[in-house]
């Protein structure tokens, strides 16, 4: 009985991991969905996915989101170079529950430097992450960039 209590356990976990991961997943999608509109509303070209851009933001989501903190990245010039960007911008958005894609973008669009990021001509691509913290809130991270 207790191994099978262990292996239940076990499994809820597990399963409670995947719920999460598809649900960043999720959402990470929809914010992008909705930062294109917007670009779309301005008559700009919408930001395409890339590989390692989204590695990146999935990267610092999963540290923010691990520590429980929000700060922007200190070597951003030097990932840029790093990784073959011409053009590299960041976002980050922390609240304390789950939220959705309008209130994050919204929140973005109200703020000139989040909104100038988010709406550069010169970003080409994009990538959008999410992380949950121990204590329920959500951490987005927005990576916008150019090769």
């Amino acid at each position: 009985m207790k191994r099978f209590t262990v292996v239940t356990a076990m499994w809820l976990m597990v399963c409670s991991l995947a719920a999460e991961q598809t649900d960043a997943s999720k959402l990470a999608a929809e914010i992008l969905a909705r930062i294109n509109q917007e670009r779309l509303h301005r008559e700009l070209l919408p930001l395409q996915t890339e590989a390692v851009l989204q590695e990146l933001a999935d990267q610092w989501a999963e540290r923010s989101a691990r520590l429980n903190r929000m700060e922007h990245r200190k070597n951003l010039p030097a990932l840029q170079q790093a990784h073959g960007f011409s053009y590299l911008n960041e976002n980050i958005y922390r609240f304390s529950a789950i939220t959705t894609a309008d209130r994050v973008v919204a929140a973005w669009m109200k703020s000139r430097g989040h909104q100038r990021n988010l709406l550069s001509p010169r970003a080409e691509l994009g990538a959008v992450a999410v992380g949950f913290t121990a204590k329920g809130g959500t951490i987005v991270v927005f990576q916008g960039g150019r090769k």
